[in-house]
């Protein structure tokens, strides 16, 4: 059941890249997918799985908001 719903967000994920390339250059959009994608996964795994946040998963994903914001304003 879990790969059905994954394959299912995947083909959503797909679908939403594919309308924000209309707006957006790939060599922007593509980090921010990327980007955003990893820290949605260290919270997630904190709030589903309880996983532990020390100090410097703080500040690695810190540094991704931080790229992300940077990427969104050079485009």
């Amino acid at each position: 059941m879990s790969f059905i719903g994954g394959l299912a967000f995947y083909g959503v994920n797909v679908v939403l890249f594919a309308k924000a390339l209309d707006s957006m250059e790939v060599s922007i959009a593509y980090p921010i997918l990327a980007g955003s994608g990893f820290a949605m996964l260290i919270v997630a795994s904190y709030c589903v799985f309880g996983e532990p946040f020390p100090p410097y998963k703080w500040i690695g994903l810190a540094l991704v908001l931080v790229g992300i914001i940077f990427l969104a304003r050079a485009g």
